[in-house]
């Protein structure tokens, strides 16, 4: 790679590098992070902590994306493997 392609990359990547540290969190996950209650069992058991609720949604919205876009790449995938069996 040339220094001329891998310049915008490196000016990219620090940017990224610099600003990482502007954006962890919103001012409202901040503030509901810092409200809680750190410990206790009775929260962690019944998931009641905010830690715990941001990293369920996390799991949620991945998991929609994944499985939409393996609905759609298996229905792709049937496409053609039916366009391939009508032409033969």
């Amino acid at each position: 790679m040339s220094i001329r392609r891998a310049l915008p990359v490196l000016a990219v990547l620090a940017i990224v590098a610099l600003l990482a540290g502007d954006v962890l969190a919103c001012p409202n996950c901040k503030e509901a992070v810092a409200a809680q209650n750190p410990g206790g069992a009775q929260g962690a058991s019944v998931g009641g902590d905010a830690a715990s609720g941001f990293n369920n949604a996390i799991y949620l919205s991945l998991g929609a994306v994944f499985s939409i876009l393996g609905v759609f790449g298996f229905r792709v995938a049937r496409a053609v493997r039916r366009a391939d069996s009508a032409m033969n």
